[in-house]
């Protein structure tokens, strides 16, 4: 399968009921960077995901995010001018079950029904690039390139991969 790696920072969010806590690949909840990203659930659920700024879901520049980044008191004008969303790619927990040692394609069913029913303006899910062959693939990255496509590659992801943290080599 393959999929969109988005040119922004990846974060992992945390959402119970009314409350999201974000945090950098790093571990440093960045929550008060962002207070416009504030997610509601029926579920709690930790979503792993790509921080964006844009407007309906479509991203700027990795530099108009900059302007957001390591800010402890964000302006209403920096808010304004330039509004985060997030670009989900996986479910790490579910209703307090751990699904990262579920294969990825029951995973992402499990983050699509989510997704369906607890839909936020400020929150997208990344979608799949369908593709029959390697060259499509590369036809497909090339021409997304030349449109001005804001993205900095493509991920390939296997059906049956686990999720794991960090950034394993080898897989």
């Amino acid at each position: 399968l393959a999929e969109w790696k988005w040119d922004g920072i990846r974060v992992q969010i945390i959402i119970s009921k009314n409350k999201t806590v974000i945090f950098s690949r790093t571990g440093e909840e960045i929550s008060h960077s962002f207070p416009d990203i504030n997610f509601s659930s029926k579920d709690n659920v930790v979503i792993d995901g790509e921080l964006l700024v844009g407007r309906n879901c479509i991203p700027e520049t990795f530099n108009d995010l900059q302007q957001r980044l390591n800010r402890k008191n964000v302006s209403k004008e920096k808010i304004k001018l330039h509004p985060a969303f997030v670009k989900v790619y996986d479910i790490l927990f579910f209703n307090d079950q751990d699904q990262r040692n579920k294969d990825f394609v029951i995973r992402r069913k499990i983050l699509e029904s989510w997704f369906k029913e607890n839909k936020q303006k400020n929150l997208d899910i990344s979608s799949m690039i369908l593709f029959d062959s390697w060259e499509q693939l590369k036809e497909i990255k090339i021409s997304s390139t030349r449109k001005n496509f804001k993205h900095e590659g493509i991920m390939l992801k296997l059906k049956k991969s686990k999720y794991l943290s960090g950034r394993p080599k080898g897989f």
